[in-house]
């Protein structure tokens, strides 16, 4: 498990404050540079050397779309703000880590997830998240009811496990491949495909 900054709840505040005095800072400063058309790899390698303006234009790129994937984990819109808050700071600080292995979404949005993980073992405390085998996935979509009458889609996904739903969110509504997402989620490929089989047999049962 790679080693996150943890930002504590009460910190939340102060690191929204940050991130806005940074935003004040560039406008005041102007924007000479002319990053806005740098790929995410590029802007990320200057944001590893400590440029704010760069952070600026990662943080304006993915802020909606982490926000979108973080209330999907969460199901809660603050939760969701101090996920996406405390991840985009650990981007500003381990930045140096990214060495263009992968693309820069996948490293970023696997921040998100690894922080959503820590967050719900710390709001938690007497139920094991983590990554669960593919046995243990197949196993829980077994367990379900097999009656979605009068139920939404989104109903129905939730009674999967997060671990398991977030596989069907990447795939289906960000458009990640299966070795991305394992990528993103820190399992194995076919742990990945046995989790989408999962969600198959799931929606098999689901009236359309």
């Amino acid at each position: 498990m790679r080693h996150l900054l943890v930002v504590p709840r009460r910190e939340v505040s102060w690191a929204l404050r940050w991130v806005f005095a940074m935003y004040v800072f560039n406008a005041r400063a102007g924007s000479s540079k002319g990053m806005g058309g740098e790929s995410d790899e590029r802007l990320l390698a200057a944001v590893a050397r400590g440029d704010r303006e760069a952070f600026e234009h990662i943080h304006r790129r993915y802020l909606p779309r982490l926000r979108c994937f973080a209330l999907r984990l969460a199901d809660d819109p603050q939760d969701c703000e101090e996920i996406v808050t405390a991840s985009l700071l650990n981007v500003w600080r381990m930045a140096y880590r990214f060495h263009g292995g992968s693309k820069a979404s996948v490293w970023i949005f696997g921040i998100v997830y690894r922080f959503w993980l820590d967050y719900q073992r710390r709001q938690e405390a007497t139920r094991k998240e983590g990554l669960c085998g593919a046995e243990d996935v197949l196993d829980g979509s077994e367990r379900m009811g097999g009656d979605f009458r009068g139920k939404g889609l989104d109903d129905v996904l939730r009674q999967l496990a997060p671990e398991t739903r977030v596989v069907f969110e990447l795939t289906y509504c960000d458009g990640y491949h299966y070795t991305e997402i394992a990528e993103i989620l820190g399992c194995s490929e076919e742990t990945v495909k046995a989790r989408m089989v999962a969600v198959r047999r799931m929606l098999d049962r689901f009236p359309l």
